[in-house]
């Protein structure tokens, strides 16, 4: 009853691959061997794919039997809806008194959820990273990315020589553009001038509002 209660797939293994005893939620998982007398733990879960198979080299179980000490590896399966899970399939040896192993616990964990977290704090960093360093209207680099580029040339020049250049560009009567013809006029041509520029230079170079 504890183990059925338990959310992550146990399963006992024998030493031939075949499983002895699981839990429900391992029962739950399907696949072509699920209601087998004795089925095998690589045909559990992996109606449509799965990494895990008698001699891959992503068996956990196969590591285990050759060095008697638990392994993990990662597998993504593809249920029946055509959905991708990422799987962690966690292998542990039981051994007898005399120190062989004698059999496997498996322990699957779906870290799907987790990497999928994951993945949004990722692009939510780098897109909070991107707006602190480029101006909003433009997508320019800004005034903090450009005095850390100016430092790093410095470095740059301090380590190997050579020179660098810096162009203050002005545009002319902007002022009168804006109060005459509206800010979001002003805003077109901010937007417009900055492509311009970015298509005369080179790959290397900065161009900063």
């Amino acid at each position: 009853t504890i183990v059925d209660e338990i959310p992550d797939p146990i399963m006992y293994i024998e030493l031939d691959f075949s499983v002895s005893m699981m839990n429900k939620a391992a029962k739950e998982l399907g696949g072509e061997d699920v209601n087998a007398i004795v089925p095998k733990c690589y045909k559990i879960s992996n109606t449509t794919s799965g990494a895990c198979a008698d001699g891959s080299p992503l068996c956990p179980i196969e590591h285990v039997s050759k060095t008697k000490k638990p392994s993990t590896k990662r597998h993504v399966h593809t249920d029946n809806k055509g959905k991708k899970h990422h799987i962690d399939v966690d292998a542990r040896p039981i051994f007898d008194n005399e120190g062989a192993v004698v059999a496997y616990l498996e322990i699957r964990r779906d870290i799907s959820n987790y990497l999928d977290v994951q993945n949004q704090l990722l692009h939510e960093t780098k897109k909070l990273t991107h707006i602190s360093m480029h101006d909003s209207l433009t997508h320019l680099p800004n005034r903090r990315l450009l005095a850390d580029r100016i430092n790093h040339a410095i470095d740059r020049r301090t380590r190997t020589g050579g020179e660098f250049a810096i162009f203050f560009i002005d545009l002319d009567h902007f002022k009168e553009i804006n109060d005459t013809l509206g800010h979001l006029i002003g805003d077109q041509l901010l937007i417009h001038v900055a492509k311009r520029i970015r298509q005369m230079t080179r790959k290397g170079d900065t161009v900063a509002r």
